[in-house]
């Protein structure tokens, strides 16, 4: 059965109807006129089977997947919050002055908010036995406990591609094999100045809002000056973020404009964590520190390497 319709706030009846004890997968058959939403989603054509991505935000529900959201307390008192800003201003140094620039906080008032995690749903490119391509999401069993997903899972393809077919989750009809996730791109390795890597970051700096560049610029610059052995950048739902990997400390620094505020420190494997999903690698007990965007988040860096 096939799903056309805008966004569903609860399961289909005609699924419901189904009577369906296993698992299902929520999937489109591939067809070339899919085309432009799989590039805007970061799955690239021609597609590869048993390939997955976080899909990149298209729209509401693709961007709560992949970046989560924060509920607004408009009934509790407002609380200070921070936010970095470039200053700049003339300061008399002898018998000239000179332009001073750096990073400060300003504080604002803002209501609490509450911040729920990305689901961070992944699509996998897979195959039929007959060898035909679909577009799919993880399955997941048809209970009322995991309506909320369920539904969520649904909207995300028809958000994506307007339509949704229902697959039950049997290996006769769709053959699951290892899936290799392609979430990040890994720069070439070895240790490089600001002045080499600041190109391959560009695109991903002038994404973010003007008042945001300078502050980033900032922390990206301080992170690369501690030399780290390779880089890589997020694709698709990862898209905005970056990793700095120092291989000999076992030390990982996640850092991105847009989850929360704070750059993330990582002691695992590189390797373990690219295959994660967004919602593990921040979700989970991975995380060795979490430094907040404020005035000793310098120091806080320069510790790590004490």
């Amino acid at each position: 059965m096939t799903i056309k319709q805008t966004r569903v706030r609860v399961i289909p009846k005609a699924i419901a109807s189904l009577g369906v004890s296993g698992p299902l997968v929520f999937a489109i058959p591939y067809d070339e006129r899919f085309d432009n939403q799989l590039n805007a989603i970061g799955l690239i054509t021609p597609l590869a089977v048993n390939r997955a991505i976080l899909p990149q935000d298209v729209g509401p529900v693709t961007r709560f997947n992949a970046e989560g959201k924060g509920i607004v307390h408009r009934d509790r008192p407002k609380e200070t919050a921070y936010r970095q800003i470039e200053w700049t201003w003339e300061q008399w140094n002898g018998p000239y002055t000179e332009t001073v620039t750096e990073i400060r906080e300003v504080p604002y008032e803002r209501y609490p908010r509450t911040f729920v995690p990305p689901p961070g749903v992944e699509l996998s490119v897979l195959a039929t036995l007959d060898n035909a391509l679909v577009i799919a999401t993880p399955a997941i069993n048809l209970q009322q406990a995991n309506a909320e997903s369920v539904c969520h899972m649904i909207n995300i393809m028809l958000e994506a591609f307007g339509e949704c077919d229902v697959y039950r989750e049997d290996l006769s009809r769709i053959v699951r094999a290892p899936v290799r996730r392609l979430n990040w791109r890994a720069l070439p390795p070895g240790r490089r100045t600001w002045e080499e890597l600041e190109p391959d970051l560009r695109e991903l700096i002038e994404r973010q809002p003007q008042g945001n560049q300078s502050p980033l610029i900032f922390r990206l610059k301080e992170i690369n000056d501690k030399s780290p052995d390779f880089v890589a950048i997020g694709e698709a739902g990862f898209r905005d973020y970056v990793v700095f990997g120092f291989t000999n400390r076992n030390l990982f620094i996640l850092e991105s404009p847009m989850i929360d505020n704070a750059t993330y420190v990582f002691g695992s494997d590189w390797e373990s964590l690219a295959r994660l999903t967004k919602t593990d690698l921040i979700a989970g007990n991975l995380i060795r520190e979490r430094l907040i965007h404020r005035n000793n988040w310098s120091r806080r860096v320069a510790a790590l390497f004490r």
